[in-house]
């Protein structure tokens, strides 16, 4: 299943290639070497300290939880998540 892409992914893509680029133009130098590695670091300290870019820890509040279906449909091969409300005394 594809989920897309998140914005940490992003920014990894985003140095990879602008090294690339540079290492296929033969501009290889200490001070780009040191850019990537720092702008690497941040990324992996941001994805350490806010986590990854889903609503695993979300808190619910309120009289609701969260109830949810998958369907499958044979026919054309689509998997469809359905999400919607549900009273928390009938779950």
């Amino acid at each position: 299943m594809y989920e897309g892409i998140r914005p940490s992914q992003y920014l990894f893509l985003l140095t990879f290639i602008i090294m690339a680029i540079l290492l296929l133009l033969g501009v290889y130098s200490l001070t780009w070497s040191i850019i990537y590695f720092v702008v690497l670091a941040l990324i992996v300290l941001w994805i350490t300290i806010y986590g990854e870019g889903n609503l695993a820890k979300i808190k619910l509040i309120g009289p609701f939880e969260v109830g949810h279906k998958d369907f499958h449909l044979k026919e054309s091969g689509i998997t469809v998540s359905v999400y919607y409300p549900m009273d928390k005394s009938e779950y």
